[in-house]
């Protein structure tokens, strides 16, 4: 509904005319869903933690601070194999391992206590 309406409307807050531009659009559409993915872990996992497996707001942090210093310590590593920058060969890599490695998460369950 948001689209139509930016389509629709003659001052929208976002304006979508930029996306008329093939090129712009496919690049911008798949740097827009690897942000949002990224993006996500924060809010989401959080939310994982504690209503989905019922730990406390505490442990929760603790283990997105993990992803977190996971990310830090990828980026030593990441940066100089791209050659420092994100672009060529080994963004489209990236992508697929952060692709893999969120879908990965669906994988999650509560551990269950026998005894």
């Amino acid at each position: 509904m948001a689209v139509r309406h930016a389509l629709r409307h003659p001052t929208p807050l976002l304006d979508l005319s930029p996306l008329r531009i093939r090129t712009y659009a496919a690049t911008s559409a798949e740097g827009s869903l690897l942000r949002l993915a990224i993006n996500m872990v924060p809010f989401l996992l959080p939310l994982l933690f504690q209503v989905g497996f019922g730990l406390s707001a505490v442990t929760s942090g603790l283990l997105v601070l993990t992803v977190f210093a996971g990310n830090l310590v990828m980026k030593t590593i990441t940066t100089p194999t791209c050659g420092g920058s994100a672009s060529g060969g080994c963004s489209s890599a990236t992508e697929c391992w952060v692709a893999l490695s969120l879908a990965a998460c669906a994988l999650f369950g509560p551990r269950r206590r026998t005894g």
